[in-house]
This record gives structure tokens, C-alpha cells and sequence, in this order.
């Protein structure tokens, strides 16, 4: 009798631990970053939230901070260090899965998708330069030259599509991407021509289309 009820009670041991670890490996938010922005000048953290019993479509909302020195490819008269150079924003995007969580034997499974999303960021740019610039005295506006603070703005909307793939494996995630974007751009120069925000290598103010690639990293969090 007793080895009876020490069997029915390892079997129901074993029983509630699988029933857990298959519960607990339908996690369904997930946050991760992407290595190489961090190179460009870039922080981006996405947190993800997967909806539905399948998980067939997921909501990804990635704040971000920009951060930059211009080099000389930007300038175009002359080199013009930044002071300080600074951005911000928010980009949401919609995935949808191609392949649907079933059962937890497809919770590892390469899962292709396809996604849309927007996204806004605002730069700030803060440098010394000689210029023209008007100042008054005696009641009077004279124009004369010489080294100025200047402050730049750029603001930013973009709408991107993207194709990709995720992978899981343990908690840790896995996820490559490419697409292209639609971006449009306001520049606010104090002293327009000191640098060129549109064509310079970053393009920070480029306006018209732009591919995107990238591979992120990241861990599924409950």
C-alpha cells in the first residue's frame, strides 16, 4: 500500500512539473536589442508582447536614443565638430507569424514573419561655427563674422515593412530582419549649408526610401 501511494505521488510530481514547464514555456513577452546599433550610435530596446493562443501576431514597441559625432564626410564646407548630438524616438511595429504555435513542440521552431510599423525621432544638434550673424548697437543692425553656437533640428517619420525570422532557444532569442522604409524628414538649420543632414553618410535628414537590415538579441521575460 505504501509503495503504492509513493508511485501515484512521484507520478503526480512529475506529472504537475511537466504540466509547469509547458506553461511556463508559452511566454509570450520578450524584449531585445541590437547589437550593431550600439556601434552606429544607436540604443534601441524592443519590448514584444505575442497575442492570441497560437501566437500567430505579435505588438513591438521599441524606444530609442541617438547619440553621434559628425566626422568631415558631413560638413559641407569644412570640418565642424559636434558639440553634442542627440536624438530620440518611438517605432511600433505589428508582426505577423507565419507559423502558429500549436503545441509546446513548436515553441522552438524557426518562425518567419512579416511586419509593418511607424515610427518618429527627434535630433538635436549642438556645434561652434564661423559665420555671418547680425547684432545691434546703438539702436543700429550691424552683420558681422565670426565663431557662433548653433543649435539643429531634425525631425523624423518613417514607415517601414519588414520580413524576418525569430528562433528560440531556452529563454533566449534570436531574430534576423530586412526590409525598407519610407522616411520623411524636417530640417530646422539655424545657418542652412554648414552641413549636409541629407546626404552625409548617417542621413539623419534624408528624405525618400532606405533599405534596413539588421540581427537582434534578446531574452523572453515571462
Amino acid at each position: 500500500m505504501k509503495k503504492i501511494i509513493i508511485i501515484s505521488f512521484l507520478i503526480s510530481l512529475l506529472t504537475a512539473t511537466y504540466t509547469y514547464a509547458q506553461e511556463n514555456s508559452f511566454k509570450r513577452f520578450s524584449v531585445t536589442v541590437a547589437p550593431t546599433h550600439l556601434f552606429l550610435g544607436n540604443a534601441k530596446l524592443e519590448v514584444e508582447y505575442r497575442i492570441g493562443k497560437k501566437m500567430g501576431h505579435s505588438i513591438a514597441v521599441a524606444p530609442q536614443f541617438h547619440y553621434h559625432y559628425f566626422d568631415a564626410s558631413l560638413a559641407s564646407r569644412s570640418p565642424i565638430p559636434s558639440i553634442s548630438f542627440f536624438g530620440y524616438g518611438l517605432e511600433v511595429q505589428h508582426k505577423l507569424f507565419l507559423l502558429k504555435i500549436i503545441d509546446s513542440t513548436e515553441i522552438y521552431s524557426w518562425r518567419p514573419y512579416f511586419s509593418y510599423g511607424i515610427g518618429y525621432n527627434t535630433f538635436e544638434n549642438k556645434y561652434r561655427a564661423d559665420v555671418w550673424y547680425p547684432y545691434e548697437e546703438d539702436g543700429l543692425t550691424y552683420i558681422t563674422y565670426g565663431e557662433q553656437d548653433i543649435n539643429d533640428k531634425i525631425y523624423r517619420w518613417r514607415g517601414s515593412i519588414f520580413i524576418g525570422v525569430q528562433k528560440r532557444t531556452g529563454n533566449f532569442l534570436f531574430e534576423a530582419f530586412g526590409g525598407m522604409t519610407a522616411q520623411f524628414s524636417n530640417i530646422n538649420e539655424e545657418y542652412k549649408g554648414l552641413i549636409d543632414y541629407k546626404n552625409g553618410f548617417w542621413k539623419y535628414g534624408y528624405t525618400g526610401f532606405a533599405p534596413r537590415a539588421g540581427f537582434k538579441i534578446g531574452w523572453y521575460l515571462f
